[in-house]
């Protein structure tokens, strides 16, 4: 048997013409080849004007069209069918990715045969015209006696006959039953996907926390020998600079300094680790606002003079006491004046301290600022990211492993606050602390590690 082609006789008994009415060039296409294979004929119009000139040019078996279309659209069109006593018998199927039950009173206001909404199953639509091709319309007595329905404050007037009213409907509900399904199917395969995104997690917090107790013990392991290797160092120094030893000093005080910054390293990894596995643990305690900031200040000059910087202070001494965990609090502000020291050069840093209110609470705010390098906005984004700093460039110049503003943040957050970053490449680089200035009882990392 010959496969049906467009251009087969429609008047023959085993033919069945189907015009196509379809704005879009492509779903026309698919469903015309689908049509093809299935042993139809099909004929395809961009829009409802054309359509409707087809159909009167050559009647098809059943028309298939969709309701959104430039010039005339497919109410308009299968009204127009509908209201032709040479059309009116030709089934019409009304395509579209509208849901609103207006639209289906409005297809019965004009007669339409059947509902498919988009995207639609082809095996659907096929099954559907094979149901309105199997059973032919009947002339009711009740066709041309209109029916006023209100929706919604509008009124429709249908004029479609009871069987055409039933296929409409029956269509209606079985697209609502299909969209069910795929909902429901839908909501399995969501179901599977958080069920294995929980088994995921799961694995990933527990490779964390070993991951975490790996580097905490390693890091206790490592810190220990260096602390020795440290103190043998100081040690040998002062035995040589006893026994008038001069050439060995420089290569022992390399030694302890190179000791000292291996130390630092495996302090941050430590204080990381132990951060993320919940293990970190504050201790507050009341202390003087003003003397700790004298202190870090006194403390830090030797570095910010280094690179020929000046430090300016800024705290009232009526600040007064406050209790938070001085430990973490002098750790952070010797992290930010440290790196403001490095990335800036014969520039000003500043540091200002004052009282705030901070979710309600009172709080202290201490904000570094430097005239150095500063950063893009992409670099800010991910300053307080671990093991990062601003680009490969600035790591080989200036050092370090970028862990020490994650480490920085996080202890903000567990003292009842944050830290934000602000920055101008070229013009220079500003970090504002927030914490509580009651920090309670003791407070540990638990909560943030999970």
């Amino acid at each position: 048997m010959t496969e049906p082609t467009d251009n087969q006789n429609p008047q023959a008994a085993d033919v069945i013409d189907v015009v196509i009415a379809e704005d879009s060039r492509i779903q026309a296409a698919v469903l015309r080849r689908r049509l093809v294979k299935e042993g139809y004929t099909a004929r395809v119009a961009k829009d409802g004007v054309e359509a409707l000139r087809e159909i009167r040019q050559r009647a098809p078996t059943i028309i298939i069209s969709d309701i959104e279309m430039p010039e005339m659209d497919g109410y308009q069109l299968c009204n127009a069918v509908k209201s032709d006593p040479d059309l009116c018998h030709i089934p019409v199927i009304l395509l579209s990715s509208l849901s609103d039950p207006t639209d289906i009173i409005q297809g019965l206001e004009v007669g339409a045969d059947n509902y498919v909404t988009k995207p639609y199953d082809p095996d659907y639509l096929l099954s559907r015209m094979a149901s309105l091709l199997s059973t032919p319309l009947e002339r009711e007595g009740d066709v041309n006696k209109p029916l006023e329905v209100t929706l919604d404050g509008k009124k429709f007037v249908v004029k479609s006959g009871r069987q055409q009213a039933i296929n409409l409907l029956v269509s209606t509900f079985e697209n609502a039953v299909q969209k069910n399904r795929e909902l429901i199917r839908a909501n399995e395969q969501l179901t599977v996907v958080q069920d294995r995104l929980k088994i995921a997690a799961a694995a990933e917090r527990s490779a964390n926390e070993a991951k975490s107790s790996f580097l905490a013990n390693m890091s206790h392991e490592l810190r220990t020998p260096m602390n020795a290797i440290i103190g043998y160092s100081e040690l040998l120094q002062e035995e040589a600079e006893d026994a008038e030893q001069e050439d060995f000093i420089p290569d022992l005080q390399k030694i302890q300094s190179a000791g000292k910054h291996l130390l630092g390293l495996i302090n941050d990894i430590l204080d990381l680790s132990k951060i993320e596995a919940g293990r970190m643990m504050l201790s507050p305690e009341t202390f003087d606002l003003a003397r700790l900031v004298g202190d870090v200040a006194d403390t830090i000059q030797p570095l910010i003079a280094k690179n020929g910087n000046t430090l300016q202070v800024h705290c009232p001494p009526e600040l007064g006491t406050v209790h938070n965990d001085v430990t973490r609090i002098r750790q952070v502000l010797f992290n930010l004046l440290s790196n403001a020291a490095k990335f800036t050069e014969q520039g000003n840093i500043q540091l200002t301290v004052e009282m705030e209110t901070l979710d309600g609470k009172q709080g202290i705010r201490f904000e570094v600022k430097d005239t150095g390098i500063g950063m893009t906005e992409d670099q800010v984004k991910r300053v307080f990211d671990p093991f990062t700093q601003a680009d490969n460039s600035t790591s080989r110049k200036y050092g370090g492993t970028g862990l020490g503003l994650t480490i920085c943040r996080k202890f903000c957050q567990m003292m009842g606050g944050d830290i934000v970053a602000n920055s101008v490449l070229g013009e220079g680089s500003a970090f504002t602390v927030h914490v509580l200035a009651d920090a309670g009882e003791s407070v540990t990392a638990a909560a943030d590690a999970e």
